[in-house]
């Protein structure tokens, strides 16, 4: 029984390592672009609880495709790609651009948002906005104080 390994059985080993990090990177993908688009469903809906739910996932999900893709470059730096590697290269670019359109999508949305909520928020109507506070000092209130020992 040998167990040498040949730099050909190496380099296949690490070829279908890289593409199973590949796979998991793509799968990460998918998973943050539903989330930002349920992100959108959230702010068209006004769904504050939600948004901020989708917000802190996406960000956990952006942070699994961040470190999957450092060990795919350091991994990938003493090997060449093969054409499977780069079919999956090419199906990440087109998931990371539609995870970028779908991102500055919400942005838009968000920010329209805020600038409803802010002219709603302005546009309330506070009774109580030209008259003294009840808790201000008035004019009227006694200065000597008695002390009994």
């Amino acid at each position: 029984m040998n167990n040498r390994s040949t730099p050909h059985t190496d380099r296949a080993a690490a070829l279908a390592h890289i593409a199973a990090l590949l796979e998991r990177q793509r799968g990460a993908f998918s998973r943050y672009v539903l989330i930002l688009e349920k992100q959108e469903t959230a702010i068209s809906s006004e769904n504050a609880e939600a948004l901020r739910l989708y917000s802190e996932l996406a960000a956990h999900e952006m942070e699994r495709i961040c470190s999957i893709e450092k060990v795919i470059q350091a991994f990938e730096k003493p090997h060449q790609a093969a054409a499977n590697i780069d079919s999956l290269r090419r199906e990440l670019g087109e998931l990371r651009l539609r995870a970028q359109k779908q991102n500055a999508k919400n942005q838009t949305l968000l920010r329209a948002h805020m600038q409803t909520l802010k002219a709603r928020i302005s546009s309330f109507y506070n009774p109580y906005r030209h008259t003294q506070s009840v808790y201000a000092a008035h004019g009227g209130s006694g200065n000597i104080i008695h002390v009994q020992a």
